[in-house]
């Protein structure tokens, strides 16, 4: 458009069409990269304006080889990490799991001796095992000095060793002679009740030889002496007390028989009458305390000899019965009058029975009434007598190299035997 310029005022405008220059093309690029497409346009330098577009599509990634970022395993997968060598952009991939690839734990370990090695256990999560060695066998450590294995005895020999400190395996047996007997005389003193013997002992397994056995010695007893409490009284015999002046063992016997009542005379206590019973009295001499008492019969009936009506015994009165024969008054009243009187108790007959003692039993002495049986005291016992040995050499048993012997002895108030082991001579290799 174009203004007049002459006249500032005319305001008068002229047009005139210039024609089109053109665009000034240019091409411009957005590279595209791996995971984004880019582009081409075709844009006016002039105008800006945008005349043709065209999209170039993205690379994609460049991936490498990949590099393996856990090992797979029995039990677990593995993965692999792949880098794009263009964005360094990443990607993982699990990796499917080995059946051979095991992850072992060292577990309990067997420790070595001098023969075997040292042994790991190794264990897997999917419970696979296996043993390896993990250190060498230590080998013996001999000791310097012999070891006594057994010792020897008189008449066994005994062996010695070289022992490994660390174990129980030994090495270069040796032989250690039998020591033989040590032998000293022995002599054991009879006693009252048991036998003596001299004979060769061995000091270290009690061997015996040459055994001369001596018999008993039997007790020495004295004159016995009659304690307090044990004298005679008038129902019971004394006892007298024995001891052994060698041992002093004691032994009780009976001595005699009891004193029996020594009844002084009767005194009447009540004097009977025609138609009252009496009484009489006596007491022994022995010990007034023992008295006994008597019926006394009525007096004038004619009374016959009378008749027992029941026996006395030692413990219980009996009673005789006594008839009238015929006084005035029974002939008067035609009736004969009878009397029953007491019977004073029968005294024990005391006799002194004794059953011997034996070599392994008791014996026994005891004071019996022969008429009723009564013990007047506790039966008092005497001691078995033990077993009187000697020697019986008829059936001694002679030792050999390798078997017992013994040596015989029998009793001689019985058929009590018994026997003294010997030990084996043990072998003389001498010739």
């Amino acid at each position: 458009d174009y203004a007049c310029s002459a006249h500032t005022d005319c305001g008068a405008t002229s047009r005139v069409v210039l024609p089109a220059t053109g665009h000034n093309e240019k091409l411009t690029y957005t590279a595209a990269s791996c995971e984004v497409a880019g582009k081409s346009e075709m844009i006016c330098d002039t105008c800006k304006v945008v005349l043709d577009t065209k999209e170039i599509p993205a690379t994609g990634h460049a991936w490498g080889a990949g590099e393996v970022t856990a090992q797979p395993t029995c039990t677990t997968k593995g993965e692999m990490k792949y880098t794009c060598s263009v964005c360094s952009a990443t990607e993982t991939e699990k990796i499917a799991t080995n059946p051979n690839a095991h992850v072992y734990t060292a577990g309990a370990v067997t420790p070595a001796t001098c023969v075997t090695p040292e042994l790991t256990t190794y264990s897997c999560a999917c419970g696979k095992s296996e043993i390896k060695q993990t250190d060498a066998a230590k080998g013996h450590k001999w000791n310097a000095e012999k070891t006594v294995d057994k010792a020897a005895t008189c008449i066994d020999a005994g062996s010695k060793s070289t022992h490994c400190a660390n174990c129980e395996a030994t090495k270069d047996a040796e032989v250690i002679p039998a020591t033989g007997h040590r032998l000293k005389t022995q002599k054991v003193d009879p006693t009252c009740t048991k036998g003596g013997y001299t004979a060769e002992v061995c000091e270290v397994c009690d061997y015996l030889d040459s055994v001369k056995a001596v018999d008993p010695l039997g007790h020495t007893w004295n004159d016995g002496e009659i304690l307090v409490g044990d004298e005679a009284t008038c129902e019971k015999a004394a006892v007298k007390t024995y001891t052994c002046t060698v041992c002093n063992e004691t032994k009780r016997e009976v001595e005699g028989s009891p004193l029996g009542h020594d009844w002084g005379t009767w005194f009447i206590s009540k004097p009977a009458t025609a138609t009252e019973k009496g009484e009489k009295t006596r007491k022994c001499n022995n010990d007034p305390t023992h008295t006994e008492t008597c019926e006394i019969p009525t007096i004038g009936h004619k009374w016959d000899s009378g008749t027992v009506k029941k026996a006395a015994t030692c413990y219980e009165v009996g009673t005789m019965l006594y008839t009238c024969t015929g006084c005035d008054n029974c002939v008067a009243a035609k009736k004969n009058a009878t009397l029953e009187v007491e019977i004073p108790k029968i005294e024990h007959n005391y006799t002194q029975v004794t059953t011997p003692a034996t070599c392994t039993a008791d014996g026994s002495t005891v004071v019996k009434c022969s008429v009723c049986g009564h013990e007047a005291q506790p039966a008092v016992t005497i001691p078995a007598t033990g077993h009187t040995l000697e020697r019986d050499t008829d059936h001694d048993v002679a030792p050999t190299c390798t078997t017992k012997g013994s040596f015989a002895y029998k009793c001689k108030n019985c058929d009590y035997a018994e026997k003294i082991d010997r030990d084996p001579l043990g072998h003389d290799y001498s010739t």
